[in-house]
């Protein structure tokens, strides 16, 4: 996990971007850590990335039970030859002052994932 933080407009802002496991032990095993990690964390936060989960797994869904996630709902992410799961997520804690303006997972080009975007504004 790589951890950003900077300031704007005097709030603090933090995003964590990630890759998880594929063994689903070890997977929710970081997941775990990461919240607890966030939990610390002041201001506006973000949790992103590939976290190797997708909807009927539930493990996303389960940890981070008090975030949202940001992306269009039932988009998928993965994989460019079959387009099949949503194991991407740009997620954030539901008490942080913003609001999503625009999401859309777009056409992938050099990844065999397909790239992510959200607009938001600071409340």
């Amino acid at each position: 996990m790589i951890v950003a933080s900077w300031e704007i407009n005097g709030k603090k802002f933090t995003i964590a971007n990630t890759h998880l496991s594929v063994d689903i032990k070890e997977r929710e095993m970081q997941m775990k850590y990461i919240k607890k990690y966030m939990k610390k964390v002041q201001g506006i936060k973000f949790v992103m990335g590939d976290l190797n989960s997708n909807a009927p797994e539930g493990l996303v869904q389960k940890i981070f039970s008090n975030w949202k996630d940001a992306l269009p709902e039932g988009q998928v992410t993965f994989s460019v030859d079959k387009p099949y799961y949503k194991i991407d997520y740009m997620l954030y804690d539901s008490k942080s002052p913003i609001e999503v303006i625009n999401a859309k997972v777009d056409s992938p080009r050099l990844s065999d994932h397909f790239p992510c975007y959200i607009d938001i504004v600071i409340k």
